[in-house]
């Protein structure tokens, strides 16, 4: 599973895709919405084996990190959700490339799931999972201003 950068050539963001097992493959993929910030980091291990057991079920899968977020361009504090939007537009787009699948899901984590529900109509989304999604942004902040 070969690291990759996609989307605008300014301000790349990092992607990892993964090939469905052949034996099961579906023409239907997944792209894994993580979270930002230390939940980002605490959660890698955690959506790298989802992507595995999404694989083994037939789906491929693009898992990112967010602009400002992890290995992709940019810092925090310039990221808006209008980008992190057009973020997830990308990795829906660069996962269709990639694979050829028609239908594509959206798996988010925490604040990934808030953006993934704030962008499941734009991306035409099949299916939309959040994963203990981020339902006050005020309790949140203050918790990532805690650590």
């Amino acid at each position: 599973m070969p690291a990759l950068y996609f989307g605008q050539s300014q301000s790349a963001l990092l992607g990892v895709f993964s090939e469905a097992a052949s034996n099961v493959r579906r023409d239907h993929g997944v792209v894994l919405c993580p979270p930002i910030g230390q939940e980002h980091v605490r959660s890698h291990w955690a959506m790298r084996q989802l992507s595995v057991a999404l694989n083994k079920a037939g789906f491929d899968c693009l898992r990112f990190d967010w602009f400002g977020v992890g290995d992709s361009a940019g810092e925090l504090h310039e990221a808006t959700l209008a980008r992190w939007a057009e973020d997830l537009i990308a990795a829906k787009d660069e996962l269709r490339d990639a694979s050829g699948v028609r239908d594509v899901s959206l798996v988010g984590l925490r604040f990934g799931a808030t953006l993934a529900a704030l962008g499941a109509q734009a991306v035409d989304a099949a299916n939309v999972v959040l994963w203990d999604p981020v339902v006050f942004g005020n309790r949140f902040v203050r918790s990532l201003r805690l650590l």
